[in-house]
């Protein structure tokens, strides 16, 4: 159990860090009490086993509440805003530093001074409720990387240390002592924080957006960078404005998405560092990963205890360097989604998992993405790769960050619009010019600058957002 976990290194290793955000500490002992007295509090409010609980919190405040939420036998689900799940997920509870209008105000539990005071005199839960059925869902998560709508995968606790025990790809590039910059609503954070808990060791995890994460490199001994490459790219530029020295040998690994050249150049540029791009997904974890050169030819190597295939249509095996749709599996994923059975049936078959990803192999089993199944604009008849046009985009001189998407007008015909994050090297003329030339199968009609281009916890573009949310 993962409580039983807590409690014997908090006995053992009473004084060792369990938990770092940024500047905040927590140690095994004061990670297993401030839990249990969690627990009490929540317990005493009314939260009960079997109750969905949603947390909206920073990581600090998060891990030992969802630890708490664990030890009274309710299922929790850390979200990335204060927007709940819809009416066939309806929390139980949401616990919040903020209240919001579409929970009841009695089934909000705001994290305030009160709230502090509350757990700090609360005595400590002695017995957590003990989940004699493994097979019952103890934690869900959202995803939305299949096709952009949201939708919910359940682990009980078997499923979650199985998880944990199977290798990250940290374990294959360092000494996996990383710092995560991924949300804690993201499974790679919950799982991360809860693989070092059964292990016994720290685990890290910073969310600013400034360089206070360097000096936590020497300071904790950390090797590795991870996060989604909107995300690195961020802390990367803090780190040269500030002039933060980083030693050789460090690991920046990205996921959720593809890094662009642009991006990679800047970090190889500025810091005699590595940079490792991973692929993976929610639904599955971590499949592939390579390191990014100079000589990259894009390819990724397949992690040994997962299987990929590139089939058909009709699920049919293709040769090597034939181009098709991906298909994966390993015995740790997810089988369903809760409550959406025509998803379920669309994107988990025979045994594999379809996350919607089309690619190839190589005659040595080496994988190469080349696009979405489901990010192929028709354009009157042509038919362009939206990532395609992102990854052009990204080279072009001031261009931090791209996402290309289909632009509805009244002919009813898509027509290609491309949202950029620019610096002051932009010009939109060149860029426009240069676009034509690179990519003259399809006009750029309208360009959007934006602050940030929408992600999903995991870093994967929100085309649809694009579409109907940011440029209406």
């Amino acid at each position: 159990m993962i409580s039983e976990q807590l409690k014997f290194w908090s006995e053992l290793r009473p004084s060792q860090v369990a938990f770092v955000d940024g500047k905040r500490e927590i140690t095994f002992a004061e990670l297993d009490s401030h839990s249990r007295k969690i627990a009490t509090v929540l317990q005493q409010r009314g939260v009960k086993s079997g109750d969905l609980v949603c947390t909206v919190l920073p990581a600090y405040l998060d891990w030992p509440t969802c630890l708490a939420i664990y030890m009274l036998g309710a299922v929790s689900m850390a979200i990335l805003s204060s927007d709940i799940p819809d009416d066939e997920m309806k929390a139980d509870w949401l616990i919040t530093s903020r209240s919001n209008p579409t929970i009841d105000s009695t089934r909000t539990i705001e994290v305030d001074q009160q709230f502090a005071e509350l757990v700090n005199t609360a005595p400590e839960l002695l017995e957590p409720v003990e989940f004699i059925d493994q097979s019952k869902i103890v934690r869900i998560n959202s995803t939305s990387g299949t096709s952009g709508k949201k939708k919910f995968i359940g682990f009980n606790t078997k499923q979650l240390l199985e998880i944990v025990e199977a290798p990250f790809s940290g374990d294959f590039i360092g000494n996996s002592k990383f710092i995560s910059t991924m949300g804690f609503g993201a499974s790679q954070s919950y799982n991360g924080a809860l693989r070092e808990l059964v292990r016994g060791q720290t685990y890290f995890t910073f969310t600013g957006n400034d360089s206070s994460w360097v000096p936590m490199i020497s300071k904790y001994d950390i090797d590795i960078l991870y996060g989604s490459p909107s995300k690195i790219s961020a802390l990367v530029d803090s780190a040269i404005t500030s002039g933060a020295k980083i030693g050789e040998g460090f690991i920046f690994l990205l996921g959720g998405s593809t890094p662009t050249k642009n991006l990679v150049k800047k970090i190889q540029t500025n810091f005699a560092c590595k940079v490792f791009n991973g692929y993976g997904s929610t639904e599955t974890g971590f499949i592939a990963y390579s390191e990014l050169d100079e000589s990259d030819d894009g390819g990724l190597y397949v992690h040994p205890y997962g299987t990929i295939e590139i089939v058909n249509e009709n699920d049919e095996a293709l040769q090597a360097g034939e181009i098709g749709i991906l298909r994966t599996k390993n015995a740790r994923m997810a089988e369903f989604y809760i409550n959406d059975e025509v998803a379920t049936s669309k994107f988990f078959r025979d045994g594999f998992f379809y996350p919607g990803d089309m690619g190839y192999l190589d005659p040595k089993g080496k994988f190469f993405l080349t696009g979405r199944a489901n990010e192929v604009l028709n354009l009157g008849g042509v038919k362009i790769s939206l990532e395609q046009v992102d990854d052009l985009a990204s080279t072009e001189p001031g261009v931090q960050d791209a996402a290309a998407f289909g632009l509805d007008d009244e002919s009813g015909i898509p027509k290609l619009a491309i949202a950029l994050v620019v610096d002051h090297e932009f010009n939109e003329e060149s860029f426009l010019t240069s676009m034509k030339l690179k990519f003259p199968r399809a006009k750029i009609e309208k360009i959007f600058r934006l602050n940030a281009i929408p992600r999903n916890a995991n870093g994967k573009i929100l085309r649809q957002d694009l579409n109907q949310n940011v440029i209406n």
